[in-house]
């Protein structure tokens, strides 16, 4: 289970995400195939543009080509970033795990050489839960 600020966060992403990238043509789609996915197809007059389902779904997975494979989210700060991140060098002992004062490992990094420990702030997002972000857990598994 994810906590509030992951979602948050993950939710931010993907407003950014979708106003940089998708044009209105294909948010109207999400929509509708989303619309059709819960309530049945979608009746249309001759004048609007309701493709069906499946091709509104290939039109779709077309306009998340440029969806990144990766996400990587912060949950303190409630950031992300698309490259992994690195550890910062523990400044008590340079990053080297040993202390200069005392004999043994450094008590400040606890002989780590990094000051924090990733995994407790930042979660890797893998593609299929960005695309779900942005167009839904339902509909996320058609396109």
């Amino acid at each position: 289970m994810h906590t509030k600020a992951y979602i948050r966060t993950l939710q931010a992403w993907a407003k950014e995400w979708v106003a940089e990238n998708l044009d209105d043509t294909t948010n109207a789609l999400i929509s509708a195939a989303n619309f059709d996915l819960y309530h049945g197809p979608v009746e249309c007059s001759d004048d609007d543009n309701w493709p069906g389902f499946m091709t509104a779904c290939a039109r779709i997975s077309k306009a998340l080509d440029s969806l990144p494979c990766v996400l990587y989210v912060d949950t303190d700060c409630e950031g992300w970033q698309s490259c992994e991140p690195e550890l910062a060098s523990c400044r008590s002992c340079d990053g080297s795990g040993m202390s200069d004062h005392d004999v043994g490992k450094c008590r400040d990094c606890n002989g780590s050489g990094s000051i924090f420990d990733i995994c407790d702030d930042w979660c890797e997002v893998e593609r299929q839960e960005l695309k779900d972000a942005v167009v839904g857990k339902e509909l996320g598994s058609y396109v």
